[in-house]
């Protein structure tokens, strides 16, 4: 049996270039055939929506995840994941460690054991999130527009279609959440006036250019 292909999407923007630089390196350690990134970074002239659904109408692999630039993954992400890709589940569910600011917060579940995202005082459970690998063509029932909410709106439309899945039980993903991102999503941002270099690296595919 032939292993499916799966495409890392990035959101980035320029004000996170450092960033975006240590997750590319990371992923570097960990690239292996048949796994692509493609990067979305732009100077705030896009929104995350509109983001989101380029880069995923731009990938033709069977299977697609985002991942944030201001966010982290485990030294095994792509080899836990790619394990699991093994039997063609329509999702790959895992932990996630969520910090804000560098502090730990609570577990976090992505799972299709739960319909629809439920935050309890002692743990987040979620089942489709746009950072855990779907089918492509079962990500594309979803609609992706706007900011704030934008992934809950796309994962509505998703919900349902998704039935099979493998779960990985380790914390594979770490969701950083710090102070700038309130300023990234404020309405006083403004755009850098000097446009730092693109980390480039010869699998990851800018479509922004």
């Amino acid at each position: 049996m032939s292993r499916p292909s799966w495409d890392i999407l990035i959101c980035s923007v320029e004000h996170r270039t450092d960033q975006l630089a240590g997750l590319l390196a990371e992923l570097a350690l960990q690239m292996v055939p048949g796994v692509g990134v493609r990067i979305f970074r732009d100077n705030l002239q896009t929104g995350y929506g509109e983001k989101c659904d380029a880069l995923l109408k731009s990938s033709s692999a069977e299977y697609v995840s985002m991942l944030d630039d201001d966010d982290w993954i485990a030294s095994d992400f792509v080899a836990r994941i790619v394990a699991a890709l093994e039997s063609k589940p329509d999702y790959v569910g895992f932990a996630v460690r969520y910090t804000e600011d560098g502090v730990y917060q609570i577990p976090v579940i992505h799972s299709l054991e739960f319909e629809g995202w439920h935050d309890f005082p002692h743990i987040l459970r979620r089942d489709i999130v746009h950072f855990n690998p779907l089918r492509r063509e079962l990500a594309l029932l979803g609609q992706w527009e706007g900011g704030n909410g934008a992934d809950r709106r796309w994962a509505a439309g998703v919900r349902g279609h998704a039935k099979t899945q493998v779960y990985i039980p380790s914390e594979v993903y770490e969701y950083r959440h710090t102070s700038a991102d309130t300023f990234l999503a404020s309405s006083t941002r403004e755009p850098l006036t000097e446009h730092p270099p693109r980390p480039e690296w010869p699998w990851a595919v800018y479509i922004d250019a």
